[in-house]
């Protein structure tokens, strides 16, 4: 006879939310006529304390310009990191024609990120900021949505095979700049129905490769929307909630939720940052009280030295009424190390 024990964790909420816990638990039978598993009787869980924050911030990294390890310098005055989620921007979807294959293609800072994974990447997740990787066209026929389905399974597995290889926690998916000309195997015509095929197949193949949480992302643009139908495979329906974990729109847009989805995963706003873009504390204050999750900033250029000159100090205005807003809380100066 099997049987499972069940236990309940309480953090005491004094931890702190930016540190991950070991908990080790072993199983012990009390009596003869229990038999437990050596191999079975001792796990290791390691569990973080949950923030208050009820809306969260993705930031959207231009890795060619901006070090993402930035993400850390933007803290709460209770200790609690500003941003939640960092997206890398961006690895490309691509045809091979040598090969006669889709693959992802890298250019040199992107690579260089996750070559160096440990040192540039890591230090974030392991404060609790999950880190995406964005993928979208780079002008041939290789696109987001003009996958065949077996070629939305085959680079759907090649995308969870990066998050484990360089210890991601997910991949975004952003529809731009395909020309959506192939033909083969490999493709089909470009529709929303294969956008959401692609997304179905990559988070099934990251919830079968990766022993950690792993999520889709959406930025809305080209047949990627808030439309996207459900997947059915051998007849059972996969609604776009099931294989979709969080969603924003265009800059300056509110997201509407895909199916099966509530506000909880939409950003109420996408921010870009070296235009200028701004937000008040009261809007902020107003999109929480909504009901969305997300707040969605693109291009933050910390270094001072970029395109757009007052980008540090602009944003950090921004991030500041974001935290007066929904938190009730400054951000502290960063340190800009």
């Amino acid at each position: 006879i099997r049987d499972r024990i069940e236990v309940t964790l309480s953090p005491n909420p004094t931890l702190s939310t930016t540190e991950a816990y070991m908990v080790p638990l072993q199983a012990v039978a009390q009596s003869a006529n229990v038999t437990v598993k050596t191999d079975a009787s001792r796990v290791n869980f390691t569990i973080r304390q949950q923030g208050s924050k009820t809306v969260k911030n993705f930031l959207y990294f231009e890795v060619n310009d901006t070090n993402p390890l930035n993400a850390l310098e933007y803290v709460l005055e209770d200790g609690q990191l500003f941003f939640d989620a960092v997206v890398l921007f961006a690895g490309n979807i691509n045809w091979d024609a040598s090969k006669q294959k889709v693959y992802m293609n890298a250019n040199p800072n992107v690579q260089a990120l996750l070559d160096n994974s440990e040192e540039l990447l890591q230090p974030l997740r392991k404060k609790g900021i999950k880190v995406l990787l964005d993928i979208l066209g780079n002008h041939d026929q290789a696109g987001i949505a003009g996958l065949s389905d077996w070629g939305c399974e085959q680079f759907g597995k090649e995308l969870a095979q990066i998050c484990l290889d360089y210890k991601l926690d997910g991949i975004g998916f952003d529809d731009e700049y395909s020309s959506y000309s192939g033909s083969g195997k490999w493709f089909a015509g470009p529709s929303s129905q294969q956008a959401a095929r692609l997304c179905y197949e990559t988070k099934k193949a990251m919830k079968e490769l990766c022993p950690w949480e792993t999520w889709v992302h959406l930025y809305y643009l080209g047949y990627i929307q808030s439309s996207l139908p459900s997947v059915f495979i051998d007849g059972v329906e996969h609604k776009p909630s099931e294989f979709i974990d969080n969603v924003c729109a265009d800059y300056g847009g509110a997201a509407r939720p895909v199916n099966g989805m509530g506000l909880s995963g939409c950003a109420g706003n996408s921010i870009q940052l070296n235009y200028g873009n701004s937000i008040s504390s009261e809007s902020a204050k107003a999109l929480m009280n909504q009901g969305y999750g997300w707040i969605m900033w693109f291009a933050f250029d910390p270094s001072g030295t970029g395109t757009v000159s007052n980008n540090r100090s602009h944003s950090l205005k921004q991030f500041r009424n974001v935290a007066q807003g929904c938190y009730e809380q400054n951000v502290l100066d960063p340190k800009n190390v």
